[in-house]
């Protein structure tokens, strides 16, 4: 490479308390995506439950993400986690759907809504849904509308 890569200190005569601040922030922010991404390749191999409890006890991690990225894991982190909520995996010692700690209902109000409106859709075409682990149906979808509603 040709380019210039000037290489800037931060010391006593050179302060930049901003800057320091700054660049800890980022890094510690870029951290918090690597490990919910660990995380969620961790508990998909293991199966342990304090995976899914870190998982389940990370909150907004900076907002909505429309990419994934060398340097932003989380949106790889949320397909590993649907999956496993497609799949059963994770449900509430009583069945219900569990997405995480604070206001999990809303969650499950939207996820049983989108299902509802999907199986209709489905219904309508006469097709199911081909997933690797088999065909699920419209009325499959309805059975777990309804043992979410009920």
């Amino acid at each position: 490479m040709d380019t210039s890569r000037t290489s800037y200190k931060i010391d006593e005569q050179h302060p930049g308390s901003d800057l320091a601040a700054e660049t800890a922030a980022a890094l510690a922010a870029a951290s918090i995506d690597e490990l919910v991404w660990a995380a969620a390749w961790l508990h998909r191999a293991s199966s342990l439950k304090k995976y899914l409890d870190y998982l389940g006890g990370v909150g907004d991690t900076g907002g909505a993400r429309t990419m994934f990225s060398w340097d932003d894991k989380y949106v790889g982190a949320q397909i590993l986690v649907a999956k496993l909520i497609l799949e059963g995996g994770v449900e509430s010692s009583g069945g219900l759907l569990w997405f995480q700690p604070w206001g999990n209902n809303q969650y499950v109000s939207t996820a049983t809504f989108v299902m509802s409106t999907y199986s209709q859709y489905l219904s309508a075409k006469q097709v199911s849904l081909q997933c690797s682990g088999g065909d699920v149906s419209p009325s499959d979808l309805t059975s777990l509308v309804q043992a979410q509603v009920i």
